[in-house]
């Protein structure tokens, strides 16, 4: 099966032919809105006998954040059964599933697909079965399919990655009961105006060997409880001093592989000091368990954390989008033995990067980035208007307030682990002072304020510690929050079928002097006659102004 959508070229000379499987107590009922023949890779032939009028299906974009669901369609069908009477012998229709699914056709409705190459739209969980009408036949039933994100509540730390008597029995008393440091990237550790090294407390470390008792030195501290690509860290004590060591990998009393450090002849910290932390500085956190490679990015972070919620994950689409995403480093711990992979996702990470939506597909949870700064070329071009078939149903509609516009950001990032203290500061800004050397101009601001007047905010994050990166993110934030945001609805025939939720496009619209003018589509639905479309008229001058002079 393919979960992409087909290209124009695929479409041109073919009807597009929609599939609906359900597969019920262990029955798989086909339907479709032709009758079509298709057959598996080894030739067996499955049958569609029509029967199906296309759903009405929807699915809709926030732009960030986390999507609770997948697409959801709703249908009604004819099986070749009493449904009342199934339902009666205790097999609940809701307790099936069911997948939407398309293929091409020719003109005499055969397809060149094989049932492995269909296009996969929606799959999901059948909900809220009718059935019984008085004026339908016995074996008609009208249901919703959906698909909601079932994470099985994952944890990220792992319940026995604990400090205790059973993994070690000799720690300090303080450590005891603390959750092993789950570490992602480089906390600790950034940059000043010169481009000089600077380290600070990062993510904490646990004494989980007292050595000799009756003597005051500690022996061994505890700095995360994974391997890590690291070979050397900066230990920090409770009074600042800071010392370089070498990294050693250990097993716990349960077996697991962990970091440590040996302070017993630590000759610049206090050693007999419980309270310590970590600056990385020389090397990343945890590596990726799939590529063996460190945890550097915002997207392998994702994909690692995504892991742990035991959801379905679309692997593929995260690693065509993991390079994007991982242009913003990320630097940062936890250790809270009592946080969800979700809400860790959705709280932390993704509430960090704004860019980011993560949504239920056919084949998992999936990423659409939303940038405004990409390369629209080869975006796909249409001409929308009065007689045509694809027509504007709306008006340009502005979504945001002027109150809400922000073209003078400044972000603080890079904070000490041990306090509210923050080492890292970017400001990207219309007029930045010259002794400002964090401090910088985009396009974007300079139009924005002089268009509203300057309107700022500070933001703090907690995951990134890299000057390049925080200064990044305040451009990116000036970019996407320096004009209001705007949407216009559109409708179109059954062949735009093809255009999915995320999609860039060139619009042209003589109508309203929109020439080529890029828009994302963040909202489809079918009403039974017509698509109905949402578009994202994200103004940006910088990028149309470009755009117009090729």
């Amino acid at each position: 099966m393919t979960t992409r959508s087909p290209l124009p070229r695929e479409l041109i000379g073919t009807t597009p032919v929609m599939l609906l499987t359900v597969r019920w107590h262990g029955r798989e009922f086909r339907f479709s809105t032709h009758a079509i023949n298709l057959v598996d890779a080894a030739g067996v032939q499955i049958p569609f006998s029509g029967g199906f009028e296309l759903p009405n299906f929807a699915e809709e974009s926030q732009r960030s954040g986390v999507t609770e669901t997948g697409p959801s369609f709703s249908v009604g069908v004819d099986f070749p059964l009493n449904v009342a009477a199934w339902e009666s012998m205790g097999r609940r229709l809701d307790s099936a599933t069911a997948e939407l699914a398309m293929v091409l056709a020719d003109s005499y409705l055969e397809s060149n697909q094989t049932w492995e190459n269909r296009f996969i739209l929606a799959t999901g969980r059948v909900t809220q079965p009718v059935y019984g009408h008085p004026d339908e036949p016995t074996s008609y039933a009208t249901f919703t399919v959906e698909d909601p994100v079932e994470d099985g509540g994952g944890m990220i730390i792992p319940s026995t990655a604990v400090i205790d008597d059973t993994t070690w029995p000799n720690h300090h008393e303080s450590a005891n009961g603390a959750a092993y440091p789950t570490v992602l990237g480089q906390p600790g550790f950034t940059t000043d105006t010169s481009g000089s090294a600077v380290t600070f407390p990062g993510s904490p470390a646990y004494v989980v060997d007292i050595g000799l008792i009756g003597t005051p030195v500690n022996d061994l501290v505890l700095i995360a409880g994974h391997e890590v690509a690291a070979t050397t860290i900066t230990l920090i004590d409770k009074d600042g001093a800071k010392q370089t060591f070498n990294v050693e990998h250990r097993r716990d009393g349960l077996g697991r592989t962990v970091a440590v450090v040996d302070i017993n002849s630590a000759g610049i910290i206090d050693n007999t000091q419980t309270e310590f932390w970590v600056a990385w500085n020389t090397g990343a956190g945890r590596l990726d368990d799939q590529t063996g490679q460190p945890i550097t990015g915002f997207g392998s972070a994702l994909l690692y954390a995504l892991g742990r919620t035991r959801a379905d994950v679309d692997r593929l689409a995260w690693i065509a989008r993991i390079p994007e995403i991982d242009r913003y480093k990320i630097a940062t711990y936890v250790n809270d033995p009592e946080l969800y992979a979700w809400e860790y996702i959705r709280d932390s990470l993704l509430a960090d990067l704004p860019f980011v939506e993560v949504r239920k597909g056919p084949a998992g949870l999936f990423p659409l980035v939303w940038r405004s700064d990409r390369a629209l070329a080869d975006a796909t071009p249409i001409t929308a208007g009065t007689g045509l078939d694809f027509y504007p149903t709306g008006p340009i509609t502005t979504v945001t307030p002027v109150s809400e516009v922000r073209n003078d950001i400044t972000l603080l990032f890079a904070p000490h682990g041990n306090s509210n203290t923050t080492e890292g500061r970017a400001r990207a800004c219309a007029s930045p002072e010259p002794d400002d050397l964090r401090a910088f101009q985009t396009s974007h601001a300079v139009l924005s304020s002089n268009r509203y007047g300057q309107q700022s905010d500070t933001v703090k994050i907690e995951t990134v510690c890299e000057q390049a990166t925080g200064a990044q993110l305040a451009g990116d934030l000036v970019r996407a929050h320096a004009f209001p945001q705007r949407t216009q609805s559109y409708a179109s025939d059954v062949s735009y079928g093809w255009l999915y939720l995320g999609q860039e496009i060139r619009l042209t619209v003589e109508d309203l002097n929109l020439s080529a003018q890029p828009a994302v589509i963040i909202g489809k639905r079918w009403d039974g006659t017509v698509w109905r479309w949402l578009l994202a008229l994200d103004e940006d001058p910088a990028r149309d102004g470009a755009l117009r002079a090729t």
